[in-house]
Order: C-alpha cells, then structure tokens, then sequence
C-alpha cells in the first residue's frame, strides 16, 4: 500500500506532463553535450593525465550506467515527486541524507556549469582572433549575462531544437573520429586503448571520473517526472536512448586520437585544437569548431537549471532563505536563477583576475570536480533504491528491486574509491599534492552543512520537518495546455 503525499497547491499548477520520449532527450542531450566532451574533456584529459585507457572506461561506466537507470526507473515508477537527488535519496535513505545530497548536487551541477564558461570563453576568443581580439573572461561574462536573463524559462521550450542540434554534434562527431581513424600514425588501426590491463596500471582509474562527467546528464530523466508523458517508459525511452547514441559516439570520438597521434597523443593533445585538427584544413574542421560552441551554448542552460532546481528544493523546504523557493511570472525560481548567475560571474571574475587558465584550470578542473560530485551521488542513489525496496518490493522483480541496485551500487562505490584514491593522477599532480585531496573533499562541506541542516530542522522546526518528502507522490491529473516549467513539485 502506498502512502500519498499529496501535492501542494504550486506543486499542480507547475506539473503539466507534457513532454514525450523525443522531447525529452533534447535536455538530456543538451546536458551530455558531446562535442563539449569530445573536443574538450578528452583532449585535456590526455594532455593532462597521459591516460590512454579512457576508450575502456567508456565502455565500462556505459554499462554500469545501464544497470543503475534499470533500477533508478524503476523508482521513478513509484515515485511521483521531482527533485532528482534529494527526493530518491530523501524516500530511500531518510531525510537528513538527502538534504547532504542535495546541497552536494548544487555544488556538483554548479562546478560543471561554471566550468564550462572556461572553455566557452576561450573558444570564442581563439575562434574571434584577429577579428574581435577580447580577453576570453569577457567571452564568457556575455554568455553568462545571457543565461541569466534565458535562466527562468519554461522546460519545453526549444526540445525540439536541442535534439536536432545535438543530433549535427554527433554526426560531426564521427565524421571526425573516421577521419582520424581512417589516417592512423602507426599504418594500422590499433586496439590497445581497450586493454584492461590500462585500468589497473598506473592510476588509470582515474579515468572514472573524466567519463562520468560525460556521462553527466542521462541521470535527469527522473528530474522531469511529473512533467512526463506515460511516466517511466518516456523516461526509459528517452535515458537508454541518449545513453546509448552517446556511449557509441564517445566511443570513436576518444579512440581516434589514440589511433590518429599515436604515442605523440598526449603532447598533441597540449594543443586546445587537437581533435579539430584530424579533420584537415577542410569544411568539416569549421564545422566541428561552430558546433563547439553551440554545444556548449545548448549545455550552459541545462546545467543552470539542474542547479537552480535544487537551490528552489531548498528554498521551498525553509533549508535555504526562503526567496530562493519563490517563482515568478514565468512560473520559475527566479531569485534561484539569479543567485547562480552571480555566483558563475564571480567565479569568472576571480580565475580572470588570478590568472587562473580557462582551459586545463576552468574547465578541467571545475568539470572533473563536478563529475566526481555526481558519481558520489549515483553511488549513493544506488544504495537508496536497494533500500526503498527492500522495504517494501511494491510488485517489481527480483531484478529491479535487488539485483540492478546492488550491482551498480558496489560497481559505482568501487570507482569512488579508485578515483578518490587517484585524483592526482587525473591532475597531473604529484601524490600528496593539496589540489588533488582538496577537490574530492570539498563535497564534505555540502554534505556536512545538509546533515547539520536537517538535525536544525528536526529540532527547532519539527512541523516543517515533518512536512518534507517522506513517501510517493501521485503523478498529477492532466492539466490543459499552458507554460510549463522544470521546477515544479516538492523537494
């Protein structure tokens, strides 16, 4: 029997269930964004860390990826509140760790979107030189003025558009992975890159995290679940789907590198236009770098809102200032919107001012961060699920409710430990080094101010406490046509 917290008054008015399986995967993929990964983590990666086991890793965290959103679904199936993190974490776990967690997910999606104005900005003033010559932190501030002003707007808007674009990024995408594997350095295609060996020498685990940021974005899905149609089959559609294209199209974008550059990968790879550089001085090497930008354009606003989401949680639940969980004419959080926005622009102000490089510095470090960030918390959502049915099995097979959370769960916490255990690899550090325990510890801090958060909450406020999520929520009745927005429902 199900227990029903019914939904609150802006819960229904937000909730409209308007978006399909189509639809869906637009925002998904914009999140993902491959071009950005394949043009820009990649490469620094390379250059960076000297990994080569990165091709594996994609294949490895595809496939624990799969078998985490087998069962993560299958709780969406049940549970009808969005709020991503905090609520699937909240009904498994209790609600003190998932108010940690959700403090971690505004760090985690803050880090990734910030990140990426480091290499937005410095790909718009590569590609403006000798035409409009502007420092790259200038670059970035106009596109960060323009997310906050396109900040509070409605989920559906431009799906449609996303996924097409998204869809030219991945053409693109193997266009140049063909071209590259089509001139290898040593004569022949090699498969080294796939060796297992690689994962297990040299902290090469810690390739982990760079492919779990390129993954970041297909666990969303959930995000939208009440504005969904047919409820866990779009979600599944739409998750495998994006999971899938986009695994392949990583796949071939880290491979042809390897195959293109050979043993000279990682000093190439010191170049920001490594991989536009397989494509020649032909149309496609302009190709590629337009969609570069676009993609990391079409990235910047779903992250924003991934961020924003959770600030408005909190802000609805009294565990922020209570504006941040206000909306505004356009049925969105705009003081949550705002708040972001400035935080963003200051960080571009500080690494501007500090000299901080947007490139290796920026992006690669705040991304890398913020992958690691949200493999803690799909290792912890792993474990929430296997709880939430372990209580009550609701009907669901012994492969949803048991077998998938406990293989991704053990799965994901291994690859926490091996990242943790090999940051500096992934920095180029040596061990020791205080950047390469400080960036994994800094998700301490969110998570200690949750747990401290709900412990005041329990004492000081305990109607308000009782008054959070705490079971399923019933999908909403169908609502007639009208604006429709990503951050309705309690958190």
């Amino acid at each position: 029997m199900k227990h029903v917290l019914q939904p609150s008054p802006v819960s229904a008015a937000l909730a409209r269930g308007r978006l399909g399986a189509v639809a869906l995967s637009g925002p998904l993929l914009a999140a993902v964004s491959p071009l950005v990964v394949t043009l820009g983590v990649v490469p620094i990666a390379y250059a960076a860390s000297g990994l080569t086991a990165i091709p594996l890793a994609f294949l490895v965290v595809g496939a624990v990826l799969a078998v985490f959103l087998a069962a993560y679904l299958t709780m969406a199936k049940h549970v009808r509140a969005p709020g991503g993190f905090f609520a699937y974490i909240s009904l498994g776990l209790g609600r003190p760790l998932g108010v940690a967690a959700a403090l971690v997910a505004a760090l985690a999606y803050s880090m990734l979107q910030i990140g990426l104005y480091g290499l937005l900005g410095a790909s718009m003033a590569e590609m403006a030189h000798g035409w409009v010559d502007l420092p790259w932190w200038t670059w970035a501030l106009l596109v960060c003025t323009v997310v906050a002003c396109l900040g509070p707007a409605r989920v559906d808007i431009g799906a449609w558009v996303l996924a097409a674009l998204v869809c030219l990024e991945m053409v693109a995408i193997v266009l140049l992975a063909l071209r590259g594997l089509s001139h290898p350095a040593a004569g022949h295609v090699t498969l080294a890159a796939f060796d297992p060996r690689l994962l297990v020498a040299g902290g090469a685990t810690a390739a982990f995290s760079i492919v779990v940021l390129a993954f970041t974005g297909v666990e969303q899905a959930a995000t939208y679940a009440t504005q969904v149609k047919h409820g866990r089959r779009t979600m599944l559609l739409a998750s495998f789907g994006v999971l899938v294209s986009v695994g392949v199209v990583y796949l071939l974008g880290s491979w042809a590198p390897l195959v293109f550059y050979g043993d000279a990968v990682a000093a190439k790879a010191a170049d920001p236009s490594m991989m536009v550089a397989m494509a020649g001085d032909g149309p496609l090497a302009a190709w590629v770098q337009i969609q570069l930008l676009v993609s990391v354009s079409a990235a910047l606003l779903p992250f924003h809102n991934a961020t924003v989401q959770y600030l408005y949680g909190l802000g609805r639940q009294g565990l922020l200032p209570r504006p941040l969980g206000r909306t505004n004419s356009f049925d969105a959080p705009g003081w949550a919107s705002l708040c972001q926005s400035v935080l963003a622009a200051a960080t571009i102000a500080v690494a501007a001012i500090s000299g901080w490089d947007p490139f290796e510095g920026m992006f690669y470090s705040l991304g890398n961060a913020g992958g690691f960030g949200v493999l803690l918390l799909l290792a912890l959502t792993s474990v929430a699920v296997w709880r939430y049915f372990h209580r009550d099995g609701r009907g669901e097979t012994v492969w949803a409710r048991l077998i998938a959370p406990v293989a991704a769960g053990v799965a994901l916490w291994v690859m926490v430990a091996l990242v943790a255990g090999n940051y500096a690899t992934l920095l180029n550090l040596p061990p020791g080094a205080v950047a390469a325990w400080a960036w994994p510890a800094s998700f301490l801090i969110p998570a200690a101010a949750g747990l401290l958060l709900a412990g005041y909450m329990r004492w000081q406020r305990p109607a308000t406490y009782a008054a959070m999520l705490h079971d399923s929520t019933p999908r909403p009745p169908a609502y007639s046509p009208g604006r429709s927005s990503v951050y309705g429902g309690t958190r």
